[in-house]
């Protein structure tokens, strides 16, 4: 019997710029925005003023590691910005994946399939993308050619 996916959802809003965005580590950490993670419709991390940008090249480039050799690595956030290491994690175990997020109140693992963080932070990178764009008229893909 498969088990029924569980449903991860990675949301952002309430995206602006919070200082100058003069160099690309401007651009990486100043645009900020209210983020939060749900596994079930229950919210496992939130995060006002978080760097979503700064989230958004980590990710993007664990999604294309996964997309070049077919082989999904443990994927770490970690922030200039914080003093809480890792922020947010996937690592694979030996029942599946993990979510976690570091959260004062909550210390939760939950154990999911590859694709269910794949397809989420899919569409969280081209939320993040067009939101950046829209909103802070900011092009991701010439910040992303300088890292």
């Amino acid at each position: 019997m498969v088990p029924n996916p569980v449903r991860v959802s990675f949301s952002f809003e309430n995206i602006r710029v919070e200082g100058p965005l003069d160099s690309k580590w401007g651009v990486l950490l100043r645009i900020v925005g209210d983020f939060e993670i749900e596994i079930e419709e229950r919210s496992v991390f939130f995060e006002p003023e978080f760097p979503v940008v700064e989230f958004w090249l980590q990710l993007k480039r664990w999604l294309q590691r996964i997309d070049e050799s077919g082989f999904a690595s443990d994927f770490e956030y970690r922030s200039m910005e914080s003093e809480h290491e890792p922020l947010v994690w996937f690592r694979k175990g030996p029942t599946g994946w993990t979510l976690g997020a570091f959260e004062p109140e909550s210390r939760e693992v939950h154990v999911l399939s590859l694709d269910e963080l794949v397809a989420p932070s899919r569409d969280l990178i081209e939320g993040i993308n067009r939101a950046v764009r829209d909103q802070c008229d900011v092009d991701l893909s010439a910040l992303e050619r300088q890292f």
